[in-house]
């Protein structure tokens, strides 16, 4: 009897999965990197990347979504998730994040490529009381400053998202589509092995984010417009939790003839997957 066992899911610590439940579903596929806002940091898409705080980035509240939040302090605090493979997505993008900001300035990185000058690909970033969307297809170059229409106030919850297909980029603002162009350079996105940064650039070493940053994802295809207005319209309509889903762990062994069961509570953190 000894190796047999199950495992059951204590929904009570569900996190939020924009597609419910179903890790075969197109939008868990195309999920390259997903860090749902608790402790530890764990990539929650199939692919299970790691992920490190730097400088004792922090956890606050969302109490709009029943969820903690990465708290950034705007002099040296980020995360870093290493270059992999699904993360050099270069035709079709779709990068979200929840923001909330105590002040406004100028650029402050969210979520992106861009460890060096020569290794861009791209990111979304708050510029002033609005954000933009950055690309670049040498490494070195970058296209021009385009940000979105609507003006984002202080201490207000937003989700912000950016699609980029080749030739067009779309500016998504709590689930709506905010603005439509054609940015100074289409074609391929640079395929960068620059790690993926969460509230800052050049490794730390720029346009570093102030206050809290929500589940950040990387999707690689272009969502559409109704399922930008799900991903927001889910999270408000049913609350993002704040702790990762846990198992249950039942392992059934023979121990001197008499059977024995063992329990053991863990978090769930998927197997890594490709796409």
């Amino acid at each position: 009897m000894a190796g047999l066992g199950f495992r059951a899911y204590d929904g009570n610590h569900a996190p939020h999965w924009p597609f419910g439940l179903d890790r075969e579903h197109p939008r868990a596929r195309d999920l390259r990197l997903w860090i749902p806002s608790n402790a530890p940091l764990i990539d929650l898409s199939l692919y299970g990347s790691p992920v490190t705080g730097v400088n004792e980035a922090t956890t606050g509240i969302i109490s709009e979504l029943n969820t903690e939040a990465i708290s950034l302090d705007g002099f040296n605090d980020h995360l870093i998730v290493p270059d992999a493979p699904h993360l050099d997505v270069t035709a079709a993008i779709t990068i979200l994040a929840w923001v909330r900001f105590p002040t406004i300035s100028g650029f402050r990185a969210v979520v992106g490529k861009i460890q060096t000058t020569s290794t861009k690909s791209c990111w979304l970033t708050m510029n002033g009381d609005r954000f933009s969307f950055f690309l670049s297809t040498s490494g070195s170059n970058q296209s021009a400053t385009v940000n979105n229409n609507v003006a984002l106030t202080t201490n207000t919850l937003y989700r912000i998202g950016a699609t980029y297909d080749g030739s067009t980029v779309e500016l998504y603002l709590n689930g709506a589509l905010d603005r439509t162009y054609t940015p100074s350079l289409t074609g391929a996105i640079f395929s960068s092995t620059s790690q993926v940064e969460i509230g800052s650039i050049l490794n730390g070493g720029s346009d570093l984010y102030t206050g809290l940053i929500s589940d950040p994802m990387i999707y690689g295809r272009v969502l559409s417009d109704a399922e930008m207005w799900d991903d927001f319209s889910s999270a408000t309509r049913w609350g993002l939790r704040s702790q990762p889903r846990r198992v249950t762990y039942f392992a059934l062994a023979a121990v001197g003839g008499i059977p024995n069961i063992s329990l053991t509570m863990a978090p769930y953190i998927p197997a890594n997957r490709a796409a």
